[in-house]
């Protein structure tokens, strides 16, 4: 699903000219796996204002890779018929690791001690330990850690930011969120995202990954204090994987986060922040439904309408997060060849790192209300 909008989104041809005549500067980027999601990474890798260079594709079976690659147009870059050879390569300075989350520890471990940089997709885990023990092995290694939660790096959202900080909604109290999309029965029993050995938390780290960034995004990437999901809401497939679930996490002065995520229900991606002056929102939060320009409506208190303001997108969201990885490969280059980072720098290299794992601890935190039955959880 996801992936098919952001192919509509990101259509263009591939210039593999373009690929191959960047500075030095440029990252050297290898994609671990040929699996369909990792089709949308391989196409804004090679957007020219990446920062980013695609040169390796590994499966666990080299006519795979070319297939891959062929079916971008990328014949030129190298096609690997194991993953081993991608974290052997000296062509490869960093990858993009889109396999199940299950896998993640494992593979992370190995990329990180051969000194690559990791581009990891959501949810970065299935537990928080093995969360902790990413960001760990990463700081221990030297190399730069990011997940692929696009939206928050999408000049809509740095806009949205500056509205916060401008006191025009007051003090944000609240955010709502809703992401669905309905799912048929083949996904539903079969989808990666759908087995418990593989994406086990299922919706919730899938798609509620994103709106538990939101409310974090929106407070300030402050850790909250508690989690708890509502009972009724809890659905599962016959593995025992989420497919529907409502929660509330709380941080400290009654601020809030309410939520609902759902494999089974129409598109929806509603954000909706909340503050003592007014109110900011939008409805395609995860993906913007125009290619060309985002936008969100604030509502200000005593005011008869809302106002609507639009970003343009230029450039989209995927090409501003590859963007931010590179220079956060940059300040890792930096550290390791002259052997310090300003304060700025350093607290920028370890911030997204951070940010994933607060992540993953308030999506555990639910997780385990669910378990439970829905009693509230200390986070």
């Amino acid at each position: 699903f996801f992936e098919g909008l952001f192919l509509i989104h990101f259509c263009l041809p591939v210039d593999t000219r373009s690929m191959f005549s960047r500075d030095s500067a440029s990252v050297r980027v290898g994609i671990l796996g040929a699996a369909h999601i990792a089709r949308k990474m391989a196409r804004a890798i090679c957007d020219a204002s990446s920062g980013l260079q695609l040169v390796a594709v590994a499966s666990r079976s080299l006519d795979t890779a070319r297939e891959f690659l062929h079916s971008l147009g990328l014949d030129s870059v190298q096609a690997l018929g194991s993953y081993d050879e991608l974290f052997t390569s000296e062509d490869v300075e960093a990858v993009y690791i889109p396999i199940p989350s299950a896998l993640h520890l494992h593979w992370v471990r190995k990329a990180a001690s051969s000194k690559k940089h990791v581009l990891l997709e959501k949810p970065i885990s299935m537990t928080v330990e093995d969360a902790e023990a990413i960001v760990a092995i990463c700081r221990e290694q030297g190399v730069a850690l990011m997940d692929c939660t696009m939206w928050v790096h999408h000049p809509r959202s740095k806009a949205m930011r500056e509205v916060f900080a401008s006191g025009l909604l007051g003090d944000i109290c609240s955010v709502a969120s809703k992401f669905s999309f309905p799912g048929d029965d083949s996904f539903l029993q079969n989808n990666v995202r759908c087995k418990p050995d593989l994406d086990g938390l299922g919706c919730l780290g899938d798609l509620g990954w994103y709106c538990v960034r939101a409310g974090l995004w929106a407070f300030g990437f402050e850790l909250p204090a508690r989690a708890q999901c509502e009972p009724g809401s809890v659905e599962r497939n016959a593995h025992g994987v989420l497919l529907s679930i409502t929660a509330t996490v709380w941080w400290a002065n009654g601020r809030t986060l309410s939520f609902h995520c759902s494999f089974k229900e129409e598109k929806q991606m509603h954000l909706e922040v909340l503050g003592s002056g007014g109110k900011l929102s939008l409805d395609d939060f995860v993906i913007p439904e125009c290619p060309t320009e985002a936008c969100y409506a604030v509502h200000r208190a005593g005011s008869a309408q809302s106002e609507v303001f639009s970003v343009a997108v230029a450039p989209n969201q995927e090409t501003v997060m590859l963007q931010e990885f590179s220079k956060l490969v940059g300040y890792a280059r930096k550290e390791a060849t002259c052997g310090g980072l300003s304060e700025a720098e350093r607290a920028e290299l370890q911030h997204w790192p951070e940010v994933s794992l607060r992540t993953q601890k308030v999506v555990c935190a639910i997780y385990k209300s669910a378990a439970l039955g829905g009693v509230e959880v200390a986070i």
